[in-house]
């Protein structure tokens, strides 16, 4: 063990006038509000791996050469089943924590009836399915979790990702900068479409590519009810659309013979839409991606009567991806957030998720693009995804390309690249209506910014090597804690979704990983009440790290309890089966109003994700896991009178402080 590691810790912890002490909590008044059903969040790798379920179903065979081949390696297994008993004693297991004992044995009769009724006829149904499918989940999933959601895509969906803020000194260095932002994306996509990426690895094995097909050249497009996904082939796909001041170009990255334009041409071709687009647009219509899906349905429809307006949605949906070249956005004020908060992170996070309101970038944006890029004059550097293509992994593997490639020495501009087409400006004809919904979307963003309160901190006491040093799985140990920080705030055990990856298997997407377990609701009544010994503390929070470990390992491997149970519940809706209880009983629906959404998106670089809470009164968290620190971001609704941001923020830096103090005082006990 690095005892010199941890004794620094301990040390510089103490000099910075940490007092290890009782927890002290604090009472909000209970808040409920009408359950919310929780869409995915981001993929977190696994730390270290196990064979496949013996569940799994059978392995694919080979496929012709082709992307999806490229992407799928021969032998990767389908998404399992699982066994109905295995699920319904694991789902009594996740609820327990969250209900009460009385609503606890009313669920276990609804258990018991599902598992002596409806329940296996369901179960060989959905058997069934996944013998006749690539994968039993993956429509369902995309439709229910993502194309069918009709709140905005922003905030409440589409997440952001931040890294370091840049130094751009003239005009000529913010260019040079997109430019290579832009090649290293397309060389990305291009490795994609030729399959000369690596696969990734969970381990030894190897994972699913398929989602890298998605990222680029994709777009989201409304549509009544539920939405659909659009990409184009390669022959169409060869350009980029450019946002600058609201208006839109159409900007060609390929030459005439189908050659990646050089960073030089690119270079030229910014110049000469920055210098085409001084003066910004009056109708900023990107703006209207960012409202209520059936809204956009309406708005769309009204843009499309109009054939100018329809041939530029056609070059913006076939885009490669959207490049955003940002006005300066304020600096947020200290005042205003945390004071464990950095406010140039935090205004970094805000201009990725949310642009900053309509009087800022939210309408230099076209958020139902599957990537945009986003360069801000004053440096913020970033990136908004559209959820419904992948999870986080595969875009934080486009986004470090990206990194890396923007800090390479800069080249001399050249003359712009002869066989390279002009920049084209994508025009817009804005009938009345339409500028009226523009109105009508400028004021929803602006009461959704308002609304959100997000902000970015860095713990730098420790990162990761602490929790690795007393062999601690890292994540969990961080779960934990969030277990902890939570209970000081509300006295109470959160229903919390983590996401597991689930791409050991075809088309795989996410798992929910139940962070809420009974022994970290042991732990953390332990840790409040401060009743036992430093050992006895120490022991129950192995103990909680460890439950949360393994339901991590079954969840990666396909033996979770939620998509399974929604598979059940959407064969019964299929099958027309009358609702069976276990879905009406009054715990599955609170299992499901997600209080505590996060999400681990480690990263080789100092890269912040952000997302919004998944209900009214619950927590969006995101942390990436690094050596010496964690990079947090934390948000809720400003709107909800008993969740606080800035109190989440310190009770995690406590809980973590707490609990590294409590593992340093049972080691040493043992020196």
């Amino acid at each position: 063990m690095a005892f010199s590691r941890i004794n620094r810790i301990y040390r510089n912890s103490a000099q910075r006038g940490y007092k290890f002490t009782a927890i002290n909590t604090l009472n909000f008044a209970q808040y409920s509000m009408t359950s919310h059903t929780p869409y995915t969040k981001h993929s977190s790798p696994l730390l270290s791996h196990v064979p496949a379920s013996a569940m799994a179903l059978p392995y694919l065979s080979t496929r012709a050469a082709s992307s999806d081949a490229l992407y799928t390696p021969s032998g990767i297994p389908r998404l399992p089943v699982p066994p109905l008993d295995q699920t319904l004693d694991k789902y009594l297991q996740v609820v327990r924590p969250l209900v009460s004992p009385d609503q606890f044995s009313q669920t276990q009769k609804a258990v018991e009836a599902f598992r002596a009724g409806a329940g296996p006829d369901l179960q060989r149904a959905l058997q069934e399915r996944a013998a006749t499918h690539d994968s039993w989940l993956h429509q369902w999933w995309l439709e229910c979790a993502y194309l069918g959601f009709r709140l905005p895509v922003v905030v409440h969906s589409s997440p952001g990702m931040s890294t370091l803020k840049q130094e751009f000194s003239s005009p000529n260095q913010l260019i040079s900068f997109c430019s290579k932002v832009v090649r290293s994306a397309i060389e990305f996509h291009q490795d994609v479409l030729e399959g000369r990426l690596p696969p990734d690895l969970m381990g030894s094995v190897t994972l699913d590519m398929s989602q890298y097909r998605n990222i680029l050249s994709s777009t989201r497009v409304p549509n009544k009810d539920t939405d659909t996904q659009r990409r184009p082939n390669r022959e169409v796909s060869r350009h980029i659309v450019v946002l600058h001041q609201g208006r839109f170009f159409k900007v060609p990255v390929f030459t005439r013979e189908g050659v990646p334009a050089t960073r030089e041409a690119i270079s030229s071709q910014l110049e000469t839409v920055l210098r085409q687009s001084d003066t910004p647009c009056l109708e900023k219509v990107g703006v209207l991606t960012s409202l209520h899906r059936d809204k956009l349905v309406t708005a769309r429809k009204e843009l499309l009567k109009a054939p100018t307006n329809a041939a530029t949605l056609e070059q913006i949906e076939t885009a490669i991806f959207t490049l955003c070249i940002d006005d300066p956005t304020p600096l947020v004020s200290p005042s205003d957030i945390s004071h464990l908060s950095d406010p140039t992170e935090t205004t970094a996070s805000r201009v990725t998720l949310h642009g900053g309101g309509s009087s800022q970038n939210s309408g230099n944006r076209w958020f139902d693009s599957g990537v945009q890029f986003l360069v801000g004059k004053d440096g913020y550097f970033g990136i908004n995804y559209e959820h419904s293509n992948c999870d986080a992994p595969p875009v934080i593997s486009l986004f470090d390309r990206t990194i890396a490639a923007s800090q390479e020495p800069s080249e001399v501009i050249a003359c712009k690249d002869s066989l390279l087409p002009e920049p084209e400006e994508l025009l817009w004809d804005i009938s009345t209506l339409s500028k009226q919904q523009i109105s009508v979307a400028r004021e929803d963003i602006d009461l959704l910014v308002a609304d959100t309160d997000l902000q970015s901190f860095l713990f730098k006491e420790f990162g990761k090597d602490l929790p690795k040093s007393y062999r601690l799985s890292p994540d969990s140990f961080f779960q934990v804690a969030l277990q902890l920080a939570y209970y000081k705030l509300h006295t109470k055990t959160p229903a919390t979704y983590e996401s597991g990856s689930t791409r050991k298997f075809y088309q795989g997407r996410t798992e929910t990983i139940r962070s809420a377990t009974m022994a970290s609701l042991e732990f953390v009544h332990a840790m409040t009440q401060n009743e036992l010994s430093n050992d006895r503390l120490a022991h129950l929070l192995r103990q909680a790290v460890e439950a949360h470990r393994n339901y991590t390992i079954e969840a990666v491997n396909g033996q979770g309890v939620d998509r399974h149970l929604l598979g059940l519940k959407l064969m019964s809706k299929e099958k027309e089966v009358a609702l069976p209880e276990i879905f009406s009983d009054p715990a599955y629906s609170h299992s499901l109003h997600i209080t505590l959404s996060s999400s681990q998106v480690p990263s080789q670089h100092q890269l912040t994700l952000c997302f919004g809470p998944v209900v009214p009164d619950g927590y969006g968290v995101c942390y990436n896991p690094r050596e010496t620190e964690f990079r947090v971001c934390v948000s809720t609704f400003r709107s909800c009178p008993v969740t606080s941001t800035a109190g989440m923020i310190r009770c995690i830096e406590e809980s973590l402080m707490q609990m590294q103090h409590t593992l340093y005082l049972a080691h040493t006990a043992k020196l």
